[in-house]
């Protein structure tokens, strides 16, 4: 990737900082020690965390909240335990894909994930399962209740958070970049 400095958002730092509270990327002397750890790292070459911590460092928000790479971590916590300054790479991928969201960007499955949630209360909804002799079962057929969910309560409760405006965000969504 080349990073052109006229991108720079000298805000990024900062409001990475309000959204972790705690961790200071600033303290990130680049060790690798996250990296290192990472399992993610170990199978896709695209993915850094010491060098997103960076770039994040660098103000990079608008190359950043572009890149799939930050929606590859699989929050194993790994990073934050290996970190000897406790930036938590973690928390800051994290941050980062809050801003991609707010912003519009987001895989299409992430976008998917929070329109089942707004519109059922539920990530996924209840279907059908094969069991182990190919009989497909149900929640009723099992005996079981359906599931109560109060989405226009939840709604409710949701209107006060930026999710409405993520979801609104996602559904113009913009195609985040992949490298190749």
């Amino acid at each position: 990737m080349v990073l052109v400095l006229e991108q720079r958002d000298k805000v990024l730092v900062e409001e990475t900082l309000r959204i972790l509270g705690e961790q200071d990327p600033l303290a990130c002397y680049q060790c690798n020690k996250c990296t290192s750890g990472c399992p993610i790292a170990l199978v896709r070459q695209d993915f850094r965390p010491h060098l997103i911590v960076q770039q994040t460092r660098m103000g990079l928000k608008d190359v950043l909240i572009k890149e799939e790479a930050i929606w590859y971590c699989c929050q194993c916590l790994k990073c934050v335990a290996r970190c000897p300054q406790k930036v938590a790479p973690y928390e800051v991928i994290f941050a980062l894909r809050i801003l991609a969201a707010e912003a519009g960007y987001s895989p299409k499955n992430i976008t998917k994930l929070l329109q089942s949630f707004w519109n059922n209360g539920m990530v996924t909804t209840p279907m059908i399962i094969v069991t182990k002799d190919f009989a497909e079962v149900t929640r009723q057929t099992l005996g079981l209740p359906a599931p109560v969910v109060d989405t226009e309560g939840l709604r409710k409760a949701l209107k006060t958070t930026k999710l409405p405006t993520i979801i609104e965000n996602l559904k113009k969504r913009k195609k985040v970049s992949k490298k190749d």
